[in-house]
């Protein structure tokens, strides 16, 4: 779905904001003020990036109350979780992601040392931004932590998990089955962006949110983050991604094998190639 933006930024010209995903020129900053918006590892590596690039000063800005120090989904690089997780009820797949994803991601350690030489960069926590606009000076940031003037600010603010913003998937996404249309959580776990994770069938392929609307769907296969919910992070994550790939090559190949049935039926009937000539008991 593209890239999380906070609607608070929508009038921030792209001449004064960019996303940690976009091609950044970070030369640009050389004596600029900047601000990075959000906590884990795309934010802090930007920070580092643009201060060993030479600019003034860099803001890091997080509304996390103190800085994460856990990666809570570490823990769960163990076959019994990557290879399990699928055929857990749906009420535990939610609970384990929804408790990660709201434990936060620390980042990586060796990110965090980058910044430390720099006595110009400024980590401010429980800074949720309030309002952003343009002044003849540059950005102005509203938070509870005060406001913030800068050049330029930087989003390190995620990917949004929204499939019909994607271009390609635009025209099936309301036929699509998500989390949201198969569960609805009891209210202490509540989690709306979770609910729009499209719920995958066994080999990742989407499934129909009603039956025989668009029997086409579990011919496209999904794999990349969104996924997670449904298979846990065996398509995202380097640690899984050996797991995910044999997944998806397996149904695949049963998939063709199916599909193909008679053809292979035909093959086999018509296959004669002599294992024994003749020659052995001449």
């Amino acid at each position: 779905g593209g890239t999380r933006r906070p609607k608070v930024f929508e009038d921030i010209p792209v001449s004064h904001i960019a996303h940690t995903e976009d091609a950044i020129d970070f030369n640009a900053f050389r004596g600029k003020s900047v601000v990075v918006i959000g906590g884990a590892a795309s934010a802090v590596d930007s920070a580092a990036v643009a201060l060993e690039t030479g600019a003034k000063e860099v803001h890091l800005l997080m509304r996390a109350p103190e800085i994460p120090r856990i990666n809570k989904f570490k823990s769960t690089v163990y076959p019994g979780f990557m290879k399990g997780f699928q055929t857990l009820p749906d009420a535990l797949r939610w609970q384990f992601l929804r408790h990660g994803l709201k434990s936060r991601v620390a980042a990586p350690r060796g990110s965090m040392l980058r910044l430390k030489e720099f006595n110009n960069f400024h980590i401010h926590c429980g800074a949720d931004i309030k309002r952003a606009e343009m002044t003849t000076a540059g950005v102005r940031l509203e938070t509870p932590k005060g406001a913030f003037e800068a050049d330029f600010i930087i989003l390190g603010t995620g990917y949004a998990i929204n499939i019909a913003a994607q271009p390609e998937l635009q025209s099936i996404a309301d036929k699509v089955l998500l989390w949201r249309d198969r569960y609805t959580p009891p209210e202490d776990q509540a989690f709306e962006e979770l609910g729009g994770y499209p719920y995958l069938g066994p080999g990742f392929e989407f499934l129909e949110k009603e039956d025989g609307i668009a029997p086409y769907l579990n011919r496209i296969h999904l794999f990349n983050a969104a996924t997670t919910l449904s298979h846990a992070p065996i398509s995202s994550d380097i640690l899984g991604v050996n797991i995910g790939a044999s997944r998806l090559v397996d149904a695949l190949t049963k998939k063709l094998f199916v599909e193909g049935a008679a053809d292979h039926l035909a093959d086999f009937e018509a296959y004669n190639d002599l294992e024994l000539l003749g020659d052995e008991w001449d």
